[in-house]
């Protein structure tokens, strides 16, 4: 309601504060502390979080189509389930976070820190994962057609079972990464580390 945005908007921080389920569409929370919130549920579309603290924040089945979260810090963040189609993380630091079985469909996260991250069975079409930390993150089961990973550090990460076709994955580094079963139909593997014939 109108009494509470105002509220935060005033104090700038909601630190392990509950706004489960509440209708925050099109807010300004720029540099705000939400850490430890629990906004699950919760309605954000087209709102601007951008280099909030959100650390530790649960946005289970949150809406966040078309949201700005560039430069946050998501850090052990649960994001499973949510809607982030069309959303910018651009620089966001979302280390060990859950996104697991989320929309992740024409987001920006170019240069995002996604590491340990759980991105198992999300959709990530369109995508642009450029120059993105993934390494260590779990992808297996995931949708990253047409996806955009140039120079992306995808070490380590498991994408068993991911759907890779027409993704562009030049530059990237794939070293001890696990491709078993995965689906690379006209997915573009230039100047990758190890190169696939390695």
């Amino acid at each position: 309601d109108y009494s509470m945005t105002k509220r935060l908007a005033e104090d700038r921080e909601c630190r392990s504060c509950n706004l489960e389920a509440g209708n925050l569409a099109g807010v300004q929370f720029i540099n705000f502390d939400l850490s430890n919130a629990n906004l699950a549920n919760a309605h954000l579309e087209g709102s601007n979080l951008n280099n909030s603290s959100l650390a530790g924040v649960n946005l289970q089945g949150a809406h966040l189509f078309s949201a700005s979260l560039k430069g946050c810090n998501l850090e052990g963040a649960n994001l499973a389930g949510v809607d982030l189609q069309g959303a910018d993380l651009s620089g966001s630091y979302l280390p060990g976070a859950n996104l697991s079985g989320s929309d992740l469909s024409n987001a920006d996260f170019t240069g995002a820190t996604l590491r340990d991250a759980d991105l198992s069975n999300a959709i990530l079409k369109g995508t642009l994962l450029k120059e993105a930390d993934l390494s260590g993150a779990n992808l297996s089961g995931a949708n990253l057609s047409r996806t955009n990973l140039i120079a992306a550090d995808l070490s380590r990460a498991d994408l068993s079972r991911a759907i890779l076709s027409g993704a562009n994955l030049s530059g990237a580094d794939l070293s001890s990464a696990n491709l078993s079963t995965a689906e690379l139909l006209e997915t573009c593997l230039l100047y990758t580390s190890p190169s696939p014939r390695d």
